[in-house]
């Protein structure tokens, strides 16, 4: 009868250190409640982002009887890591490629013609990504592409070669004046904050730009078209 007794308590104490060393799992596992009676899931303790964007466009400028035009494409990824600060979140690079970059430029002179491509030029674009904003549980991307002096040949006047930029904050003075001359659709890359506490997001952003500038200095009348069109991929995915 002892025997069995023992037996029994054996099992019992097994018993309740099994399920102590369940708890910790369950709690882990399962979503807690607050007292308010609302759902609230563990966060993330970063986030991978992977941005890519392609952007095609052509210039024209043209001075006495000199004229140039240029076409290009661009492709480039970007990628990194956010993490929350307080109400606000930190922006880590990770890398950054530039995946393919084309250009041709055609000067006609005097009767003459020159061709020029991406070999010919010095420069080429550059992506940087500034920085990341919470704006009121908006998440705003702030980034801008680097242009150039165009055209590449000839002697005349230089202009920049305007690429894209993503909007800023309200009040926020863009590159170049850019958010003024976007054409169709809008350079506002921004995720809501609650959809990317709840798993992987990807968005696409795209618009077309457009500009018409005439020359500020002196001699010769000189007007410089450019006009792009321009696709923003980006991917948010949580890590827990």
């Amino acid at each position: 009868m002892w025997d069995k007794i023992m037996e029994v308590s054996d099992i019992m104490n097994r018993t309740t250190l099994a399920l102590f060393r369940m708890i910790p799992a369950v709690f882990f596992l399962f979503p807690v409640f607050h007292a308010s009676g609302q759902l609230s899931l563990r966060p993330p303790r970063w986030w991978d982002v992977e941005l890519r964007l392609t952007v095609m466009g052509q210039y024209f400028v043209r001075e006495a009887d000199a004229a140039c035009t240029g076409e290009f494409l661009y492709e480039a990824t970007w990628s990194g890591s956010m993490e929350k600060d307080d109400t606000d979140y930190l922006l880590y690079h990770s890398g950054s490629e530039t995946l393919r970059w084309e250009i041709r430029e055609k000067i006609a002179s005097g009767g003459n013609q020159k061709v020029l491509t991406e070999k010919d030029f010095d420069d080429r674009p550059v992506f940087r990504m500034n920085y990341v904003l919470n704006e009121n549980g908006a998440l705003r991307f702030v980034f801008i592409v680097d242009g150039f002096p165009v055209p590449r040949g000839g002697a005349g006047e230089k202009f920049d070669l305007i690429l894209p930029a993503s909007k800023k904050e309200e009040g926020g003075l863009s590159p170049s004046g850019y958010d003024a001359f976007v054409a169709k659709g809008s350079n506002e890359v921004v995720f809501e904050e609650k959809k990317i506490r709840t798993g992987p997001v990807e968005r696409a952003f795209r618009w077309e730009w457009k500009r018409y500038q005439p020359s500020s200095g002196p001699g010769a009348p000189v007007v410089l078209f450019n006009n792009h069109k321009v696709e923003v991929k980006i991917a948010i995915t949580p890590r827990y």
